[in-house]
């Protein structure tokens, strides 16, 4: 996409007419992936300041960088354009929805959120897919899987850039859904701002990640952000035996299914046999009742295919 184009209708000034044609590539925030045909947004890091690393951003060949006004106090070479933006995090959020042109609403993406499960359920979620003869792309804490590649994972959540550019290479292959782990760390740094999530899956909560977040209500806010989000056409799927799942009932507008062993929920699971050798049980839902055997064992095993069921 030409510079200019890309620019129209979120940056007022003027360009030289030398860029105006510039063919944009890509959109990079982080210096160590910058090319030399995309554009590089310095963004405040939660330890550094993308400004602070300009000079090797235009050793690479990149000829376009967007900072915000408090950071302009740098020389610029003739043949490198710095380019001021009032607020860097909103004119990030601005020219990613139209470089990628909102690749989530070209594909159906489901959210998984909670302290455990959220792998095992990813996962369970992509078998019954692919067994529905679906196809799936899967973002998570092992790999991201899109397409027919396997990268490897740096976070069990992406970052803002890289999720929305996951997202149209999942689009542009062809990919009907994508299951993708949502971290508390993801929603409290907004690294999931702009998708449309179809389904959100809430698995449960306990005292993990207070070094992060310092308390539980801190944690269970984090974790609520994503249900808070949702438009009332998405749907919830929450574990009604977890206290803090059924707290989210009232914090969403969206449509709500619960799963559950204890309490009455929508998909619930009894007949529960465990031993060593694996698991078996009754799946009783509106759909009707279907036997599950599985070499899976424990009970938060069940609640984990009760999720992804």
């Amino acid at each position: 996409m030409k510079l200019k184009k890309l620019l129209n209708g979120i940056f007022d000034s003027s360009l030289d007419e030398d860029i105006q044609d510039f063919e944009v590539n890509g959109v990079y925030c982080d210096s160590r992936k910058v090319q030399s045909d995309g554009i590089f947004l310095a963004m405040q890091g939660e330890n550094s300041k993308g400004s602070d690393y300009l000079e090797d951003v235009f050793n690479k060949g990149v000829k376009v960088v967007f900072v915000e006004k408090q950071d302009y106090d740098l020389f610029i070479e003739e043949d490198r354009y710095l380019l001021v933006v009032d607020d860097i995090q909103k004119f990030s959020r601005q020219i990613i929805q139209k470089f990628y042109q909102n690749p989530s609403q070209k594909t159906r993406v489901i959210g998984i959120t909670g302290t455990n499960g959220k792998t095992t359920v990813s996962y369970l979620i992509e078998s019954i897919l692919h067994e529905a003869e679906k196809s799936c792309s899967v973002i998570g804490t092992v790999n991201y899987r899109i397409g027919e590649r396997i990268l490897p994972a740096q976070n069990t959540t992406p970052g803002f850039f890289e999720n929305q550019r996951l997202l149209a290479d999942i689009v542009n292959d062809g990919v009907e859904y994508c299951v993708m782990e949502v971290s508390s760390h993801a929603l409290v740094q907004q690294r999931v701002d702009l998708i449309d999530f179809r389904s959100a899956v809430f698995t449960n909560l306990t005292s993990d990640h207070l070094d992060y977040h310092k308390t539980r209500d801190n944690y269970f806010s984090a974790k609520a952000k994503m249900f808070v989000d949702l438009p009332t056409e998405s749907i919830s799927v929450i574990n009604v035996d977890d206290e803090c799942g059924r707290k989210l009932f009232s914090k969403t507008s969206s449509e709500i299914f619960t799963y559950g062993i204890e309490k009455n929920a929508d998909v619930m699971a009894n007949d529960i046999q465990l031993d060593i050798s694996g698991t078996s049980f009754k799946i009783i839902s509106p759909q009707g009742d279907l036997m599950i055997q599985t070499f899976l064992i424990g009970q938060y095993n069940i609640y984990n295919i009760l999720a992804a069921v």
